[in-house]
């Protein structure tokens, strides 16, 4: 029998220095054959010792480490890990782990080489983490907490954002406790602060939808009035209560209604008021309710959609952190890149407004992995990934975070390049994904080309800034530049297509879902091309052109063009897939542009 390896620890551990522990042993004799004996007679409790204990000392290494940083100090046959706090030593157990080759691709899944020894490095490693939080927004099932909370950790997060509301609060503090990750909670709850059943004796808590020369009428259809001092109140009270029944969130996120627009209140009070100082006026009473259940507690002000421009006259309440939630940017080019126009916009209210926050502390809402927004495909884009975690540093970003909407296709490669960024800001953003794909041949390949496809059709630099819209809902535009657009969704159609006879024929079981992943986005890109082209056949419509027939013959085809689509997510098993339910709203959206034809033609 092989000879057990000692793990030296401390007997009084916290948590997520518990789990370094039980990770080690767990893994360590997988990787190696032996056994690992833990031993419990070291003093420190943020240090661990593999083997024998090597000479000298690593606190002059560890002083230049910060955060939730590590150092691996090696000697000929053992190896310290030391931090300056139990997540640290975490940090480092999945640190060593992934230096001897473990892979973590997916929640669930462990890669473990084959090896015949241990090995050290030969110096010793030190890491600092770029951001002093990182993490998700994490919008998955509380069942799969626990998995999920595992994988996080993995990728060396801190700080996860539960994306929802405050019912299974308690088994995701003890999961995230485990790990050494700290939560925030929340979502668009606004509404709820003010429940509509008051709508029928206060009605003036209320929006109202006309200025008061046009009518008077109240609705209790979205957000709230903010010029209602008792209406306020009772968000002040309902935000206190929600923040007693979930406690222990470093930020609660109650942010205003997901509308693009429309949903704020333009009574003799609000009237001069533009949305972006009105939702201010909301997300204060929110701030001011939550500090009277958690003084330490910050809540976050959502800037997004029609609050991306700065407030002009209300100030935030000195817990009102900004939120930046950029969804109708483009993807294509970093945030900051110059030659972008739509961009640039973003960039310059972005600064505008980190300014009227007199540049505290602010959060990021980034749409790296969201499955929904890219119309149920999976951009792999880890230039531009690289290129915004720098910029964004640079604005004083502290909390590196970007929302995580599940996918039932592909891997969540941006994932593990922002993981990556996010402690080293200098890295190849390239070089998470070529270790994922270092035992199987074709898959890195795959993925340039899946890159060159995404940077085609996330390209929207010169699309308008006057009417909203995001990847899923296209618009109508002048002729020749709907032609040039249509190309390069074609062009990437191919790319994936190239994507895709790259993988080999037999896949790993944790890779499998790559082949429909690029199958279906190919696929949606050709579909993309067609709905160009109807949009474009309606906009010569409305230039007094009659061209009807070919704006319903484009969307048919549009529509046509789904048949194989949904055929691969069956033949997946996945008949629930985002894209169905996305490709119902959207032929009802095209049908009613397309059977709109004016009784006379238009001449």
């Amino acid at each position: 029998m092989p000879t057990p390896l000692v793990l030296r620890h401390c007997s009084q551990l916290e948590p997520p220095a518990r789990q370094a522990v039980e990770v080690l042993a767990d893994s360590l004799p997988r990787l190696t054959g032996r056994p690992v004996q833990p031993v419990a007679d070291l003093e420190s409790p943020t240090r661990l010792v593999i083997g024998e204990t090597p000479s000298g000392s690593p606190d002059a290494a560890l002083a230049q480490v910060q955060h939730d940083g590590y150092v691996l100090w090696p000697g000929q046959r053992g190896l310290l890990l030391a931090a300056h706090n139990a997540k640290g030593l975490l940090n480092a157990a999945y640190g060593y782990l992934a230096w001897l080759g473990v892979l973590w691709p997916k929640p669930g899944v462990e890669i473990i080489p084959q090896r015949a020894k241990l090995h050290f490095p030969r110096e010793p490693i030190l890491r600092t983490p770029a951001f002093s939080r990182r993490g998700v927004f994490h919008s998955q099932s509380p069942a799969e907490w626990p998995q999920w909370c595992e994988f996080y950790a993995r990728l060396q997060f801190n700080e996860v954002s539960v994306h929802g509301a405050p019912g299974h609060w308690d088994k995701y503090r003890q999961v995230a406790e485990r790990y050494g990750i700290t939560l925030q909670l929340g979502g668009h709850g606004l509404s709820s602060l003010l429940p509509r059943e008051e709508f029928s004796a206060h009605p003036d808590y209320f929006r109202a939808l006309q200025p008061p020369d046009f009518d008077r009428a109240r609705q209790p259809d979205s957000n709230l009035c903010p010029g209602s001092p008792e209406g306020l109140a009772l968000v002040r009270r309902n935000a206190c209560e929600y923040a007693k029944a979930a406690p222990g969130a470093r930020v609660y996120h109650l942010w205003a209604d997901d509308l693009p627009a429309g949903g704020w209140c333009y009574c003799s009070r609000c009237m001069g008021l533009p949305p972006q100082d009105q939702a201010i006026l909301a997300s204060n009473a929110v701030a001011e309710g939550v500090c009277l259940a958690d003084p330490q507690a910050k809540t976050a002000h959502l800037i997004y959609h029609d609050t991306l421009e700065p407030p002009r006259v209300v100030k935030p309440h000195p817990a009102l952190v900004p939120l930046y939630a950029p969804r109708e940017r483009c993807y294509a080019h970093a945030l900051n890149d110059p030659a972008c126009a739509r961009n640039r916009w973003h960039r310059e209210n972005l600064e505008r407004v980190l300014d009227y926050f007199g540049r505290r502390e602010w959060l990021l809402f980034e749409y790296y992995s969201d499955y929904i927004l890219f119309r149920a495909m999976l951009p792999v884009m880890p230039e531009v990934v690289a290129a915004d975690l720098k910029y964004y540093r640079e604005q004083g970003l502290d909390c590196a975070q970007h929302l995580l909407v599940g996918t039932v296709v592909g891997l969540l490669l941006n994932l593990h390049v922002f993981a990556e960024l996010a402690w080293d800001l200098d890295a190849d953003p390239w070089a998470p994904l070529k270790r994922l794909a270092k035992e199987v041949p074709g898959l890195l390949p795959a993925w340039r080309l899946q890159a060159k496809a995404s940077y085609r059709w996330l390209d929207l630099s010169d699309w308008p800034l006057d009417r909203y819209f995001d990847y899923r809902f296209l618009i109508e535009r002048p002729v020749r530049q709907s032609r040039a657009c249509r190309r390069q969704v074609l062009r990437a159609a191919r790319d994936l297509d190239a994507a895709w006879a790259a993988l080999p024929a037999d896949l790993l079981a944790w890779a499998e879902r790559e082949r429909l992943s690029l199958e279906t986005s190919a696929g949606i890109c050709r579909q993309m091309e067609a709905q160009m082209e109807m949009l474009e056949e309606l906009g010569r419509c409305a230039g007094r052109e009659d061209r009807w027939e070919q704006a319903g013959a484009a969307y048919r085809r549009a529509v046509n063009l789904a048949t194989p689509i949904g055929k691969a997510f069956r033949r997946a098993g996945l008949p629930k897939a985002y894209f169905f339910g996305l490709e119902r709203l959207l032929e009802t959206i095209w049908r009613e542009k397309v059977t709109g034809r004016p009784k006379r033609a238009c001449r």
